[in-house]
């Protein structure tokens, strides 16, 4: 993520099912969106996982720290602004 800096960056998921053998399962796909200093977007992140639950976004967030997005002002959408707390 060294070619773009985003000051805004909204997370949020999505359910989908997916086939986990021997059967169909929903999944939360956590999402990443990053808006650039010139309003371009571009998806840093995206992951699929057993739900919404603080453990899997603490994860994805480290995630995405180590893969180098620095913090800027963190824009949350959807019901997540239990992310905030702690």
């Amino acid at each position: 993520m060294d070619h773009a800096r985003f000051p805004h960056v909204y997370l949020n998921a999505a359910y989908c099912k997916a086939s986990v053998e021997p059967q169909i399962v929903s999944r939360a796909g956590l999402i990443a969106t990053g808006i650039t200093e010139d309003g371009g977007r571009e998806v840093p992140g995206v992951v699929v996982c057993d739900s919404e639950a603080r453990v899997f976004w603490t994860e994805f967030l480290r995630h995405l720290r180590e893969r180098g997005l620095s913090r800027g002002l963190l824009s949350i959408g959807g019901h997540h602004l239990e992310l905030l707390t702690k």
